[in-house]
C-alpha cells in the first residue's frame, strides 16, 4: 500500500472518531440540560379531528391531568413517554399515539383515532360504534360520526356495555356465541362494502336487522333478515339474508336506473331483492 493511501485511511479514521466523540458529547450535554428542565407546556395534535369529531384537545388534556406519572412540576428527565403513550393508547377511540418532549420543556402528544364504520342502536339497549379494526367503541358525548346506523334486534356475541376488540376466541366465555360472532363479522363486512361505494354510502342510511333471539338461545341458529332504508325515495328495501350480496346490490342498481328513474322514486312502498334474478315490488 502506498504512503498516500495510508494517509487517507488514517485521516478518514480520525474523522470518524472525531464525529463519534462529538455525538457522545452532544448527547451528554442534552441529557445534562434535560435533567434540569421542567415541563412547561403541552402541544396536542389530533390528526383526523375533522373527519372523526370524537376525541378533542380538551379531553386529551383531561387524560394528562388524570395521569399519575405526569404533574405540572415534573422534570423532563422524569417523564416516561413510553408509559404515557401506552396510557393514551388504552383509550377506546385512540388507535395510535406519539409522545415526545423537547429541550424547551414542551410535551407533544399526537393522536390518530380509530375509524368507526357503523353505529348500532338496538332495541335490546346495545348502543355502540364498531371501528374498522373490529373494536366495540362506546357512544361518547362528543360529535356524532356520519356512519350507517344499524337498528333492530338480533343476538350479539357480547354483553351490553362491552368495549374492546372482539375475536373468534371470545365465544369461550358463556356470554359469547361463535355463530353470533361469525354473523356479526359478516354484517360488518356488508356495512363496509356499502361504505366503499360512493353511491351506496350516500343512499343507504340505515340497516335494520331482525333476528330470532329465542331460536339462538335454544341452540338453533336462524340467520337474521335485513332491510335497508334509503336516503332518496320512500320505499323499504327487503334484502333478506346476507347471501349473494353483490348480486342483490347490482339488481337494485339496475332497478333504480331502469325503473325508478322513469316511474318515479315515490312509486313503490317495498322493493324485495330476496328472489333469484328478479325484483318484486309493492306499489303505494
Amino acid at each position: 500500500m502506498r504512503i498516500g493511501e495510508k494517509s487517507k485511511i488514517v485521516l478518514s479514521t480520525l474523522g470518524w472518531c472525531a464525529l463519534a466523540g462529538y455525538l457522545v458529547f452532544a448527547v451528554r450535554m442534552c441529557r445534562g440540560e434535560e435533567k434540569g428542565t421542567v415541563l412547561t407546556s403541552t402541544r396536542i395534535s389530533i390528526t383526523d379531528r375533522d373527519e372523526i369529531p370524537i376525541v378533542d384537545e380538551e379531553e386529551v388534556r383531561l387524560w394528562l391531568r388524570q395521569y399519575e406519572g405526569l404533574k405540572d412540576s415534573t422534570l423532563l428527565s422524569a417523564t416516561n413517554t413510553a408509559e404515557l403513550r401506552e396510557y393514551i393508547e388504552s383509550k377506546p377511540f385512540v388507535k395510535r399515539a406519539r409522545v415526545y418532549t423537547d429541550l424547551e420543556g414542551r410535551l407533544t402528544v399526537e393522536i390518530t383515532q380509530r375509524q368507526p364504520v357503523a353505529r348500532f342502536s338496538l332495541r335490546s339497549g346495545h348502543d355502540f360504534y364498531v371501528s374498522d379494526d373490529m373494536r366495540i367503541l362506546p357512544v361518547t358525548l362528543g360529535g356524532a360520526v356520519p356512519v350507517p346506523l344499524v337498528t333492530g334486534n338480533f343476538p350479539l356475541p357480547f354483553d351490553k356495555g362491552f368495549t374492546g376488540k372482539i375475536e373468534p376466541g371470545t365465544e369461550e366465555n358463556g356470554n359469547f356465541h361463535r355463530q353470533n360472532y361469525l354473523y356479526f363479522s359478516k354484517l360488518i363486512n356488508f356495512v363496509r362494502l356499502i361504505g366503499s361505494s360512493a353511491f351506496w354510502d350516500a343512499q343507504i342510511v340505515q340497516v335494520n336487522v331482525e333476528g330470532d333471539n329465542a331460536a339462538t338461545a335454544s341452540g338453533r341458529w336462524k340467520e337474521p333478515q335485513i332491510e335497508l332504508i334509503p336516503r332518496v325515495g320512500r320505499h323499504i328495501i327487503i334484502f333478506g339474508e346476507l347471501e349473494d350480496v353483490q348480486e342483490k346490490l347490482d339488481k337494485l342498481m339496475l332497478f333504480y336506473t331502469k325503473v325508478l328513474d322513469y316511474e318515479g322514486w315515490e312509486t313503490y312502498r317495498t322493493i324485495n331483492l330476496r328472489f333469484k334474478d328478479q325484483v318484486v315490488c309493492t306499489r303505494r
